[in-house]
């Protein structure tokens, strides 16, 4: 019987059978194919086509079917032909089933297609051409590369050509851990000579100038061009020459140097802030070194150096002063100036304290007043002296020696005892103390 088409040059065609399980549609093969129509595939005794039901991935070591065969299905392969040492190189540019050379020897040989006789042909190493490549006549683009252009390079990971945008040629490379140093070379393309040429970052220019004129030689030139805006002083220098120009910004803040009263209770009160550059009408706040900030029941502008503020401030503590003026320029006090306590409150009733025999040795009494600190307690005036007493500043006693001294007659003195808090805080109360001695002068009986 003849034989239609080309016969067999030898041996059996080998045959591999595959076991779908109905989901699966990769398989290894047996062996390596070069081409999707080097095998003959059947599913349930259908004849598969190449290229549509199925196609050859990862280097012609893998078939792929489109949709996967039906677990029941009987699939078998039979090899037509498999791939010899010369590779296919597809339209991707996929080089499959080759060992890299780590380096290429003089007498290594490539292969090259010789467009003028339209044949492949071989060439050594040696013959290359490593003379220095002259892009002269190609075509400069008429800018800068874009993100969007594009590079043909060998992806070795994948082992295929591939594309790659400007915007992604940089990514993965190692920055320099420091500045660059003077010997370190940066490649440049140099238009004069249309070569490319390396530079040592010592040849760069580290101390360029920008040029603002170049009309330096016109006094007042570069001055005369610029305008200060508000709050803004330009000083123009070497007027007529290499111009420098100074630009300042003039800036007057406000001020605090003191306040008064300096301690003040829980009830509204008026303070007096003194310092400089106050502008008509401010902001003026109490600020608690809690954080709380407590803007001023109302403000009187008196001048650029005083300002008179109303205060109800209900917790007790230290608080900074802070004044804004209407131009956004604003001071806060460096300090607590502030100091928000309660007053002395005296719990011993005015008037009088008793009537004493004169001559009295002892504790006449005691004034008592409280506060939310220690209280000390002194006289107003120096009225006890005329009754030889003395005043315990820690206790508020009252003490004598002799009651009313010199006197012998029955006489009431008056006093104002004054008790002070440890902010300065003072409570007046007024009493009064009284002698009483026997009898005097006498009687005749007849």
């Amino acid at each position: 019987m003849a034989y239609i088409a080309r016969q067999p040059a030898y041996g059996n065609f080998e045959k591999q059978v595959l076991t779908p399980d109905g989901s699966t549609t990769t398989f290894n093969l047996n062996f390596t194919i070069g081409n999707a129509t080097s095998i003959l595939v059947s599913v349930s005794n259908v004849i598969q086509e190449p290229e549509t039901a199925y196609y050859l991935q990862n280097g012609g070591t893998q078939i792929v079917f489109t949709s996967a065969p039906s677990a029941v299905a009987t699939v078998y392969i039979i090899y037509l032909g498999v791939a010899r040492d010369v590779d296919n190189i597809a339209n991707i540019g996929t080089i499959t089933n080759k060992t890299e050379l780590t380096s290429a020897a003089a007498d290594d040989e490539i292969l090259i297609y010789d467009k003028s006789t339209l044949s492949l042909k071989k060439i050594q190493k040696s013959n290359f051409d490593t003379s220095e490549i002259d892009i002269n006549g190609k075509t400069d683009l008429s800018t800068g590369i874009e993100g969007a252009d594009e590079l043909a390079i060998y992806d070795n990971s994948a082992g295929e050509i591939k594309k790659v945008n400007l915007d992604n040629l940089i990514i993965g490379q190692t920055e320099l851990s420091t500045t660059a140093e003077d010997n370190d070379v940066l490649l440049i393309y140099d238009t004069d000579a249309a070569e490319i040429k390396k530079i040592q970052k010592s040849n760069f220019v580290s101390d360029a100038k920008v040029l603002v004129s170049s009309n330096d030689t016109t006094p007042g030139f570069l001055n005369g061009k610029i305008v200060a805006g508000d709050n803004i002083t330009l000083t123009e220098g070497n007027d007529g020459s290499n111009e420098t120009l100074t630009v300042a910004a003039n800036f007057t803040f406000p001020t605090i140097s003191s306040i008064s009263p300096d301690t003040i209770t829980n009830a509204q009160t008026s303070i007096t802030i003194t310092g400089t550059n106050f502008v008509s009408i401010p902001i003026v706040e109490a600020i608690s070194t809690t954080g709380v900030i407590t803007q001023a029941d109302s403000i009187t502008y008196n001048n650029s150096t005083s300002l008179t503020c109303n205060f109800t401030l209900a917790t007790d503590g230290t608080y900074y002063i802070r004044v804004e003026n209407n131009n956004g320029l604003a001071v806060r006090s460096s300090t607590a100036l502030l100091t928000v306590s309660d007053a002395p409150t005296w719990t011993t009733a005015a008037g009088s304290l008793g009537t004493f025999e004169g001559d009295f040795s002892g504790t006449l009494a005691t004034v008592v007043a409280t506060s939310d600190s220690a209280i000390t307690y002194s006289e107003v005036g120096s009225n006890l002296a005329g009754a030889n007493v003395t005043l315990n500043s820690s206790t508020g006693a009252l003490e004598t020696t002799d009651f009313g001294g010199s006197s012998t007659s029955a006489t009431t003195y008056n006093f104002t005892i004054r008790a002070t808090d440890a902010e300065g805080q003072t409570a007046d109360r007024a009493f009064s103390l009284t002698s009483s001695f026997g009898a005097t002068g006498g009687a005749q009986f007849n």
